[in-house]
């Protein structure tokens, strides 16, 4: 359920444009000093999924994993 809240496109995987349509980084300490981007941010984040294959994409295994 939350792999779909996630995949905002709807096509089976979880990209950096899905996260940040799905997160707001206003309120993130590094956004609001300015030191990095909301993308930055977020690429980060996503790193966690990234587990099989760092390529900026999720799949729904690697999100299971």
């Amino acid at each position: 359920m939350a792999f779909a809240i996630l995949d905002k496109s709807g096509d089976g995987v979880v990209t950096l444009k899905d996260l940040l349509m799905s997160y707001d980084c206003t309120q993130h300490p590094d956004f609001i000093s300015g030191t990095r981007t909301d993308k930055e941010i977020m690429t980060e984040f996503m790193q966690i999924w990234e587990t099989h294959k760092k390529d900026g994409i999720v799949s729904r295994e690697e999100f299971e994993d």
